[in-house]
């Protein structure tokens, strides 16, 4: 089965907690050269980048993650396809990930500090024209499906949002547990 046939069951089948936000990410994956994932777990994610790379026939998808993700195994022989099991705010994740992005995807910790310290690391390795992403920006129970973001992953996108030097804000996806969008300028 292709990656873009897995994509497409994962989005339409059994749920996950990013299930609403899987055609976005792979929208979003589209002609993107270089794309940086911080946190893979059962892969859904992965999975609408993988499938997007697949399509184009063009990018590199570079993911961390501190465990091994719950992944096909032939996902690990792809090409365009690289894996380090670390923490992403480790100096050897620092050093691994790509120091130019086009996407960078962040559903990790779901920690303030933690997420500030990887947008920090991260954000301004997204060249003009990119995006970020952060999933879990509705985290607080009974917040899971609103349109007001809530909770620690919102509030790290606020903060690093106005600590910029230039005018950045981030957009909110609501359902799924929340998806922030920042588009750089």
């Amino acid at each position: 089965m292709t990656l873009t046939a897995q994509h497409t069951a994962r989005a339409g089948g059994s749920w996950c907690d990013i299930q609403g936000h899987l055609a976005f990410l792979y929208a979003q994956a589209e002609g993107r050269a270089v794309i940086a994932e911080l946190g893979v777990r059962g892969g859904n994610s992965t999975c609408a980048f993988l499938a997007a790379i697949e399509t184009a026939g063009s990018g590199q998808l570079w993911s961390v993650d501190v465990a091994s993700p719950g992944v096909p195994v032939s996902w690990h022989d792809l090409p365009y396809w690289h894996f380090l099991c670390a923490d992403d705010t480790s100096q050897q994740a620092m050093d691994w990930l790509p120091p130019k992005l086009d996407l960078l995807f962040i559903d990790t910790s779901h920690g303030l500090d933690h997420t500030l310290a990887e947008l920090t690391a991260y954000g301004p390795r997204v060249r003009s024209g990119g995006v970020i992403l952060c999933h879990d920006t509705c985290w607080l129970p009974g917040d899971v499906e609103t349109r007001e973001p809530v909770g620690p992953v919102a509030r790290a996108l606020d903060v690093w949002c106005q600590a910029q030097p230039y005018e950045l804000s981030w957009s909110n996806r609501a359902g799924s547990f929340g998806l922030g969008v920042i588009e750089v300028p």
